[in-house]
């Protein structure tokens, strides 16, 4: 398993823990911990075109622990369990995010009409 599916799987837990009452500072780490998992999975879903990074972005914005969005306390519950949802939904439909792939595309017209994407694993 990728570590994006991981951290995914690692951030929805912790979004269920949240529907229960729970120390402040428990929600501030909570933001932390998914923004951050929401800004590396956009970076991979972008370094593999995909369309997913749109949906991180947008989630890792929601959560940032710096211009906090206050709200009635339902709404997050309802909020954290769309999120939660999302995030093993993902795991489970989304293998190809895999954080330890690189994937080079050529640079020339010319080399990328005769050669395809080449994908190089990176060892662990």
């Amino acid at each position: 398993m990728s570590s994006v599916r991981i951290g995914l799987g690692v951030g929805a837990v912790a979004l269920l823990g949240a529907i229960f009452d729970m120390p402040n500072d428990y929600y501030r780490a909570l933001r932390f911990l998914i923004c951050g998992i929401c800004i590396f999975a956009a970076y991979v879903s972008l370094r593999e075109r995909s369309a997913l990074a749109f949906p991180f972005l947008a989630v890792g914005i929601l959560f940032n622990p710096i211009l906090r969005i206050h709200t009635e306390r339902t709404i997050w519950i309802a909020i954290d369990l769309v999120v939660a949802s999302g995030f093993l939904v993902t795991v489970w439909l989304a293998p190809r995010l895999d954080a330890a792939k690189v994937v080079t595309i050529p640079h020339d017209q010319e080399a990328a009409a005769t050669t395809d994407v080449q994908t190089v694993e990176a060892s662990s």
